[in-house]
């Protein structure tokens, strides 16, 4: 399985999967296939890696980070991560400004998937397309109305661009922390046959809505 949608998701994975016939699942966040694509995650560690240290105040809160080595630099990423976790989309632009000290967003369409490759994938013996919701938020920290829609959103665009059902599914981020029992609950009523986690455990008595 593959998250969010990449393009090297078509330019690398493809051909080795090919190459060993080994089927696949993308799941799409479609908020990513706009020509506009905010990946916080990647601009946090691309200022990070960019920096010797950095230094904002947040939510009434000093920040200062200390970045001359790797371990510093992980250090500092985690942390901040942990925040952005568990934020919407407004505060995570606010905390990404604090920390850049710029109100302007770097753009990462180019190196996430447009719906003319989506298509291309989907057309694909091996490659089954699924559902990453449409913004790739925490839905542990969403309302039920919230999950609904990143839901809905997420396969108007996706049934619209393939012209089918979407039939599977992959929590954001999918630690216990971002997606349980009341998330695995909505996501089954929905309709779906299956949904992914990132938690690593045995399968011995799975919940197909919580795949490991």
């Amino acid at each position: 399985t593959f998250d969010d949608g990449y393009k090297d998701n078509l330019l690398y994975a493809l051909p080795i999967l090919e190459k060993f016939k080994v089927p696949a699942l993308i799941y799409i966040t479609t908020n990513f296939l706009e020509q506009n694509v905010n990946l916080w995650w990647h601009e946090l560690m691309e200022t990070i890696q960019n920096r010797s240290a950095i230094n904002f105040n947040y939510e009434r809160q000093n920040f200062n980070f200390i970045l001359k080595n790797q371990k510093q630099k992980f250090s500092a990423y985690n942390n901040l991560r942990k925040i952005f976790l568990k934020s919407k989309i407004d505060k995570q632009i606010e905390l990404l400004e604090k920390i850049t000290g710029t109100k302007k967003r770097i753009n990462y369409s180019k190196i996430c998937l447009n719906k003319k490759e989506v298509k291309i994938l989907d057309n694909h013996t091996l490659i089954t397309i699924g559902s990453h919701t449409h913004n790739h938020l925490n839905l542990k920290i969403l309302s039920n109305e919230e999950i609904q829609y990143e839901i809905n959103k997420s396969l108007e665009v996706l049934e619209g661009i393939l012209n089918h059902k979407i039939k599977h599914f992959c929590y954001p981020y999918g630690g216990k922390n971002q997606a349980s029992v009341r998330e695995y609950n909505i996501i089954e009523k929905a309709n779906f046959d299956s949904a992914v986690t990132g938690r690593v455990y045995p399968i011995n008595h799975y919940n197909p809505f919580a795949l490991p």
